[in-house]
């Protein structure tokens, strides 16, 4: 942690969370239940406000009737699954306006996204009490990538050629050229965000599972769950996290028990990105 604190502490123009969300957060943590009083917080983004109902409206929810207002949504679907689509909505704006000579970023978006679906489904599957938790979970496990991209540029850019040059995993290669990998620059970021405990643990050990403090280990299926999704959409091709490699050493969940083809699940999952982009994108 000291080698993180010293290379991205000092960073002036690390990103901060919109306002909207903080005032959001703090209505959470003093239980406020004024609905009007939160929806009329929430409505001050309108954009914001937009994605949401649309991503309530869209199968995700698998809602009866359509949702018209914020106010609905949050009613039908809890002010807390608001708060973290909104989080989760703010990431996505980071990921597809992003700029990277060594990745493609609509391809990190594509694989966050990806991973967020295909989490949400092996949630149902293993009838996981907080799906739509898992689908925020896994749309943002990758954000250290973007943070050590956009503020270590020049040491990730060592570590993508050292990758490439040793034919080994970009994970490795940040272990061994910055110092510390994404999954650890992610949580740092989450952490001073004030992100929800949940969705800093899945950033920290989506790739280190078995590595699991006593102090997270309440967090231990939800980040099972997206570091399956994760390796599945790495395997598959769901976008393109920067990864050329992938460890499989890891005892994720074995969607063949469940009876589940991986490629099949990977293809729907494939589909569903491509329907929801050209829908946001209308």
């Amino acid at each position: 942690m000291e080698i993180i604190e010293r290379d991205l502490g000092n960073v002036k123009d690390l990103p901060t969370l919109p306002m909207v969300l903080r005032q959001v957060s703090a209505l959470i943590e003093t239980n406020e239940t004024d609905m009007k009083k939160i929806a009329d917080v929430i409505m001050t983004d309108t954009a914001l406000t937009v994605r949401i109902i649309r991503l309530v409206n869209s199968a995700f929810y698998g809602l009866r009737n359509r949702v018209m207002s914020i106010t609905q949504a949050v009613v039908i679907v809890g002010l807390r699954a608001v708060y973290n689509l909104m989080l989760g909505l703010t990431v996505i704006k980071l990921f597809k306006n992003g700029k990277s000579t060594h990745f493609d970023p609509n391809l990190l978006w594509r694989h966050s996204f990806g991973c967020g679906l295909l989490s949400q489904k092996v949630a149902h599957l293993v009838n996981y009490s907080f799906p739509d938790e898992c689908f925020i979970g896994g749309l943002l496990h990758d954000m250290g990538r973007l943070v050590l991209d956009q503020y270590l540029h020049d040491k990730f850019a060592k570590a993508c050629a050292h990758a490439i040059a040793h034919n080994c995993s970009l994970l490795a290669s940040e272990r061994t050229v910055i110092g510390f990998d994404h999954a650890e620059a992610g949580a740092w970021l989450a952490e001073r965000l004030n992100i929800p405990d949940s969705f800093v643990a899945t950033i920290r050990y989506h790739h280190t599972v078995a590595c699991i403090p006593q102090q997270s280990i309440q967090y231990a299926d939800i980040v099972r769950i997206i570091a399956t999704a994760n390796r599945i959409c790495t395997m598959e091709g769901v976008g393109n996290s920067g990864e050329i490699h992938y460890d499989d050493s890891e005892k994720l969940l074995d969607l063949k028990q469940l009876g589940v083809d991986q490629k099949q699940i990977a293809a729907v999952v494939n589909a569903e990105v491509d329907s929801a982009i050209a829908k946001w994108n209308s």
